[in-house]
């Protein structure tokens, strides 16, 4: 007899998702979120319209998910702390931000863009990002 389990959750809101963010930079390093915090903000925002939008193109619905999300902060914190990255150094930790992005939300026409324009209205400051 063959079985097979759904799982069906609705998409957190932002301020799950900001929270979700917020404990896995604390994983990291206990400063982090205060740190890091309107960086935090714009990335999750970002996330949910970017998913809301994504999900109203048919071709491309569940290509993206919340693994995607967790990775990218991952990624970040991860480079951060490798780096040493002190919150006052913009340019390196925008540079982060685009890699992991690129890294993340790569994989289909249009995504990595997408979700930097949606990202840059949330912070003013990834409408310019340096390269790294």
């Amino acid at each position: 007899m063959s079985r097979f389990l759904v799982i069906n959750r609705p998409l957190p809101d932002d301020e799950d998702l900001k929270d979700t963010a917020d404990k896995i930079f604390e994983s990291y390093d206990p400063t982090f979120p205060d740190k890091f915090s309107t960086y935090v903000q714009a990335l999750s925002m970002a996330y949910s319209e970017f998913i809301k939008t994504w999900k109203q193109m048919a071709h491309h619905r569940d290509f993206f998910g919340m693994r995607d999300f967790y990775a990218l902060i991952k990624d970040i914190c991860c480079n951060i702390k490798q780096r040493e990255v002190k919150y006052n150094d913009r340019n390196l930790l925008l540079a982060i931000v685009r890699r992991a992005v690129a890294k993340n939300f790569d994989g289909r026409p249009q995504s990595i863009a997408t979700f930097m324009k949606i990202l840059s209205k949330y912070q003013p400051a990834f409408n310019s990002i340096p390269e790294e």
